[in-house]
């Protein structure tokens, strides 16, 4: 029986100078012993972005929409790249070379482009990082007719969501640096973003989501999923703002909200998240509105096989000792309410706070 045939790395004709470049760019990378990249470590990187370049100028500009088939190449030769571009504006090609062999170190993104028949490259410096992604659009200034933007996950202990935005001088030669590390949105903790024109003007907008920081008695473990927050960016001239931000509605979200305002001291606001009013008087009977410390409310239980569950399963540590709850909830009116609380298993004595948190409970009565 014939058994078909791996797919392989696309290997233009003349390989063997990339071969070359990329043999001399591994032993360089093997010699780094800094995180930051001078004058001395940038050649290496410099060589990789060469050997694409070659490989894209031999896939021809009329097919840059195929750039990222490049990235195979040269993963297979031993390196470690990203070749991205934006499938509306192909012609605008993002590489992003890290060292294969020291995670840590910067990386280097260099942007490839034609003008005319030159197939230009610019590099700049990122922080060790990966998944990058990249919008390019048509601005038709006159002086920076064409912009990029480029939005990347931090490679560190705590991973972030990071940012670049170039534009192109008016001649077509060279990219400006508009915003970056420092100088630009902070999109806070890694998740998702996106490129998305919102208003219809074929320019885009920025929407990220990513993990809202504790701020809160209440905690998450997985299975359950953290808050999100959804922020919305906008460019006005001067790189890109924060136009509007808000944490995503759910479940989730509404309890830690009613956890919030018990402990506030707003039981008005906190009525209006439940169906039944009288879950108010109930939720102050269990000490609740005296919560202080995030481990004292751990959500760690959801409706099974629901990544978008509609009941929450928490284990609830008071005065009183522990309990379990399983929280359902409703959507009523464009929002999201409390329906009710049902204790899984009868109080016991209070754990200690490095006590690991009971796993039997969380089954929807």
């Amino acid at each position: 029986m014939a058994y078909p045939q791996p797919a392989k790395p696309w290997i233009p004709p003349g390989a063997d100078s990339i071969n070359s470049l990329v043999a001399e760019a591994k032993v360089r990378f093997r010699q780094a012993t800094s995180d930051t990249i001078d004058e001395n470590d940038i050649i290496p990187f410099e060589k990789v972005g060469q050997a694409a370049r070659r490989l894209l100028r031999k896939l021809g500009r009329e097919r840059t929409l195929f750039a990222p088939s490049i990235e195979g190449t040269l993963d297979s030769l031993g390196l470690d790249v990203d070749v991205v571009n934006d499938p509306q504006l192909p012609s605008i090609v993002l590489v992003m070379v890290r060292n294969p062999y020291r995670l840590t170190e910067q990386a280097v993104g260099y942007l490839l482009w034609y003008r005319g028949i030159d197939l230009r490259m610019q590099g700049a410096s990122f922080p060790a990082c990966v998944r990058p992604r990249i919008k390019s659009w048509y601005s038709g200034l006159p002086t920076s007719p064409y912009s990029t933007a480029v939005v990347y996950d931090t490679r560190t202990e705590t991973p972030r969501l990071g940012f670049k935005y170039f534009q192109l001088s008016g001649d077509g030669y060279y990219w400006n640096l508009v915003q970056y590390e420092g100088y630009g949105p902070e999109l806070g903790l890694a998740g998702d973003a996106a490129f998305v024109d919102l208003n219809g003007d074929g320019r885009p907008e920025l929407v990220s989501y990513s993990r809202t920081p504790q701020d809160s008695i209440l905690t998450t473990a997985p299975p359950v999923h953290p808050i999100i927050r959804e922020v919305i960016y906008t460019d006005r001239g001067r790189g890109f703002v924060v136009h509007d931000a808000r944490i995503v509605p759910g479940p989730l979200e509404a309890l830690d909200l009613f956890l919030t305002w018990l402990r506030e001291g707003k039981p008005d606001n906190a009525r209006h998240l439940l169906v039944d009013p009288a879950f108010l008087d109930l939720a102050r009977g269990l000490g609740w509105a005296e919560l202080r410390s995030p481990r004292n409310f751990l959500v760690d239980m959801q409706e099974q096989g629901q990544p978008w569950p509609e009941w929450l399963g928490a284990r609830v540590e008071t005065r009183a000792g522990i309990h379990r709850y399983a929280f359902h909830f409703t959507f009523t009116e464009g929002h999201w309410l409390i329906k009710d609380w049902v204790a899984e298993e009868p109080a016991r004595a209070s754990a200690s706070p490095d006590a690991r948190p009971d796993s039997t409970g969380g089954r929807k009565p």
